[in-house]
C-alpha cells in the first residue's frame, strides 16, 4: 500500500498529514511542535523536559481530573515526548472519537493552565529520574560523549532533563514564558492516519480553543501582534487570542 498522505498547510500556519485507511476502524495522532529540548533557554536545561510532563495537567476550560476522564473513558493512553527538536503529542482513537479526542489534543497543546501543586509533583518526579539515570552508566556515557561533542552550552550538549538544581529552581512563570514563546500553530505538524477522511481531518484541525485576554495582557499581546504585522519580511499573523470588542476600545 503506498504512502501517499494528503499534505495541507492549514490558513493558521500548521501542517496537516494524513493518510486513509480503513483496515480498523481507529485513528492513531501525532501533534508535534518544533519546541524540543533545543529550545530551553540559556541556563534553564530540563524546562522543556518539565512541560512535558505538566502539559496534560489541566487546561483553561479543563481539570486535570476532565483530561484524564475524558481520555479514560475512551480507552486512549496519551504520550507526551520530548526529542531534541520536537515536543509530541501521541495517541490513538476509535475512528468515531476522533474529532473530540483532536480538539482535546488541541486544548492540552495551546491552552495549558500548570497548576502549581501539580508543578510541584512532577518536579519531584523529573528530580527522581534523574537520579535514576545518574545511576545508568550508559546514560551517563551518551551524556558525557554529547558534551563532548557539542561543549560550551551547545544545546545539544545540554542534559535533555536539566539538573537537580535547576528543576528545583524551574517556576510556573518561566514554563508559562516557554510555552508562549515556542507554541503557535505555524510551528505544528499533525499527523493523521486511519480511519477518517483527509477532508474532515482538515475540518477537524480549525482551531476551536481561543485564550481570553483582558488588562495588561491584552495591551501587551496587541502591541506584539501589530509590530509583528507591520514587519516588511512577515506575510501572515496567526493568533489564537480573544480579546472583546470593549477592552479593546478601551485600550485605544
Amino acid at each position: 500500500m503506498p504512502l501517499n498522505p494528503v499534505r495541507t498547510t492549514l490558513e493558521n500556519g500548521a501542517t496537516l498529514l494524513v493518510k486513509q485507511t480503513k483496515t480498523t476502524p481507529a485513528v492513531a495522532i501525532s501533534l508535534s511542535m518544533r519546541a524540543g529540548s533545543i529550545a530551553d533557554p540559556p541556563g534553564q536545561a530540563g524546562l522543556t523536559w518539565l512541560l512535558s510532563r505538566v502539559i496534560d495537567r489541566g487546561t483553561t476550560t479543563r481539570s486535570a481530573a476532565d483530561i484524564a476522564e475524558e481520555l479514560d473513558s475512551r480507552g486512549i493512553t496519551l504520550s507526551v515526548l520530548v526529542t531534541r527538536h520536537l515536543f509530541t503529542l501521541v495517541c490513538t482513537c476509535l475512528a468515531d472519537d476522533f474529532e473530540p479526542v483532536l480538539a482535546l489534543l488541541g486544548d492540552i497543546v495551546m491552552s495549558p493552565s500548570l497548576p502549581e501543586d501539580e508543578i510541584a509533583t512532577r518536579k519531584g518526579e523529573v528530580i527522581t529520574s534523574i537520579r535514576q539515570d545518574d545511576d545508568n552508566p550508559a546514560i551517563r556515557a551518551t551524556e558525557a560523549l554529547m558534551a563532548l561533542l557539542y561543549p560550551d552550552g551547545h544545546p545539544y550538549g545540554r542534559r535533555t532533563k536539566g539538573s537537580i538544581d535547576s528543576v528545583e529552581h524551574f517556576s510556573r512563570e518561566q514554563l508559562l514564558a516557554l510555552h508562549r514563546a515556542r507554541f503557535a500553530p505555524g510551528t505544528l505538524t499533525a499527523v493523521i492516519v486511519g480511519d477518517v477522511e483527509p477532508a474532515s481531518a482538515e475540518i477537524a484541525m480549525v482551531p476551536q480553543n481561543y485564550v481570553k485576554l483582558t488588562g495588561t495582557e491584552a495591551r501587551q499581546m496587541l502591541k506584539l501582534y501589530e509590530a509583528v504585522d507591520d514587519h516588511d519580511d512577515v506575510q501572515h499573523v496567526w493568533a489564537n487570542f480573544d480579546i472583546e470588542e470593549k477592552e479593546i476600545e478601551a485600550l485605544a
